[in-house]
């Protein structure tokens, strides 16, 4: 659901073609996953259906004709929904969390609070099930370095408790 919400949050900022936005949202996320037109444009064919967005033409002279994408205002009351829709299913997911984080502009203080909770919950139980494992035997699961695994991840968990609380006294 976020490189929906990355499609979307590009348009919210004015009308684009479809090569521009794969070109910001390939340079804000992560090498690991690129989008690609594959992705992009089943995306927008599905989004012009529903009406959240309108396609128009955009003629050219000695160039292939561009087309231009602008969010509705249902497409805007849909990015906003999606944003706030961080459910348990999605919670673990840190891209998931990370890019409703990056858009709290558009969404409520009580509906950012919810996000932070959700995550927070998340991470609580996770930093629960590693404390758990690491009070069996290092080398029960076959993972010879499994202490130095969990130190890290409890290590990470801690540093997003952390920044989750600062954003909770802010929001707050």
């Amino acid at each position: 659901m976020y490189v929906e919400i990355l499609v979307l949050s590009q348009l919210m900022h004015g009308s684009k073609h479809g090569y521009e936005i794969k070109k910001n949202i390939n340079n804000y996320i992560s090498d690991t996953f690129k989008i690609n037109n594959n992705v992009l444009y089943p995306m927008f064919r599905k989004y012009v259906k529903e009406k959240l967005v309108i396609k128009e033409i955009q003629y050219q002279t000695d160039k292939p004709n561009k087309f231009v994408y602008t969010i509705t205002e249902k497409g805007k009351e849909h990015f906003i929904t999606m944003l706030k829709d961080f459910q348990n299913n999605i919670s673990q997911n840190l891209e998931e969390f990370l890019v409703r984080v990056s858009f709290f502009k558009h969404i409520t203080n009580e509906d950012k609070q919810k996000i932070l909770n959700v995550r927070e919950l998340y991470l609580q139980n996770a930093a629960e099930y590693f404390k758990r494992e690491n009070n069996v035997s290092a080398n029960i699961d076959g993972l010879p370095c499994k202490e130095d695994f969990i130190d890290c991840e409890m290590k990470k968990i801690e540093i997003e408790l952390d920044m989750i609380d600062r954003l909770k006294r802010k929001y707050a």
